[in-house]
């Protein structure tokens, strides 16, 4: 898994695999590299994070992952320490009109 932080952009790009980023067995306490996931690239890019089996992870940052319009999976299993729910995400903006509708 890549460093904890500090790793610069470059860093998130080189542990994609695809649209997908794979954090699995980390032995961080906090997930690594938020700085550059709130970024507008990994923001807008990103569909999956893995995070399972980081046995040490203790917390989520639940808004700045609401906040990454691409994203549609997060894997977190076998994270024995993340013991209480994280807290609920803020309400999603309400869509555009004219948008584009589906």
């Amino acid at each position: 898994p890549p460093p904890g932080g500090g790793g610069g952009g470059g860093a998130v790009i080189a542990f994609l695999r695809g649209r997908r980023l794979d954090l699995a067995n980390g032995s961080f306490t906090e997930l690594p590299l938020q700085s550059e996931l709130a970024g507008a690239v990994a923001g807008e890019f990103l569909l999956e994070i893995d995070i399972s089996n980081c046995r040490n992870l203790e917390k989520i940052p639940v808004d700045l992952l609401c906040a990454m319009p691409s994203l549609v999976s997060l894997e977190c299993k076998g994270c024995p320490e993340l013991v209480t729910p994280p807290p609920p995400p803020p309400p999603r903006p309400p869509p555009r009109p004219g948008g584009g509708g589906r």
